[in-house]
């Protein structure tokens, strides 16, 4: 695995990943299904009326096949470059769009609903299950990250090695911060009308409701300065803060216990915009499940 952490460590340093921001349908055998003994591109049909974008390069002399989840605004595309290098070094490399990215989001069009990161991970497994692969490696990358421990939690036994390159853990503190504090004014603001019009309480919001609203102002209004191309597409921009509100309520440190021990390396930088370390501080109590 040594030759994968150097990859990393290229990739990071040379693709600047770490200045991003961050169907209750069984499998049927009835699908149609890609051939796993050669490349594929395309669309893959996971469950009825549910397909991915994928692109498949089978094993070489390693006989070992890596999945790469994207992070929060990434598609297959970005892993172009480390994909060539895996490749070359015999590695398997399975990538795919979720729902809500790349392809698939354009295959789609518009998101109107919150997407839940439990169907991310049931999607990941169906796919995993499509391609036949026996304890693969997974690489998740920000928002794949937390996908990656959400897998980890609900499939331990079902993996080779993880690499978690500065996975979401949860909402970060100054963003969440700043969306309370909204709300806490918002409704200090109704309070103080109550008296003008007090058939409005009713018609109020609950806390879940301006909590997405908020979010949804912090995404429309800093993602696309931070990372333009969410607007590369008409449907992006939406999808990206769909797909936050599906993620924001995990809390890997709840989920650390049900990992398997030596397997889980994590990655992340000393320069990054985001303070991970009070958060990696509950993932390495934990010995013996990290390296």
């Amino acid at each position: 695995m040594n030759q994968i952490f150097f990859l990393f460590f290229m990739f990071v340093n040379f693709s600047g990943v770490f200045s991003s921001s961050l169907f209750g349908l069984s499998f049927s055998a009835a699908l149609a299904r890609p051939q796993v003994d050669q490349a594929y591109k395309g669309f893959v049909e996971i469950a009825p009326q549910r397909e991915l974008y994928v692109e498949y390069d089978r094993a070489g002399k390693t006989g070992k096949t890596l999945v790469l989840l994207n992070g929060l605004t990434y598609s297959t595309a970005q892993w172009q470059s480390l994909r060539d290098q895996l490749v070359k070094l015999g590695y398997g490399v399975l990538r795919f769009d979720f729902f809500g990215m790349g392809k698939t989001l354009l295959k789609y069009g518009p998101v109107l609903d919150v997407i839940p990161q439990e169907d991310q991970v049931r999607d990941l497994d169906l796919l995993i299950q499509q391609f036949k692969l026996k304890n693969p490696c997974i690489i998740g990358l920000s928002y794949g990250g937390g996908i990656a421990i959400s897998y980890i939690a609900k499939h331990p036994k079902n993996l080779g090695e993880v690499f978690l390159m500065a996975p979401y853990l949860e909402p970060l503190p100054d963003q969440d911060k700043w969306i309370e504090s909204q709300i806490w004014y918002t409704e200090k603001m109704w309070d103080s009308t109550d008296q003008f019009f007090p058939l409005t309480r009713r018609m109020r919001p609950n806390h879940e409701q301006l909590y997405n609203y908020f979010l949804k102002v912090l995404v429309y209004t800093t993602y696309p300065l931070a990372e333009p191309s969410v607007l590369e597409n008409s449907y992006k921009l939406e999808a990206v803060y769909r797909l936050a509100q599906g993620i924001r309520k995990l809390k890997a440190s709840d989920l650390i216990p049900h990992f398997p021990n030596h397997k889980i390396h994590l990655m992340i930088s000393g320069k990054d915009q985001c303070n991970y370390s009070p958060k990696f501080r509950s993932f390495l109590v934990f010995q013996k499940r990290y390296s």
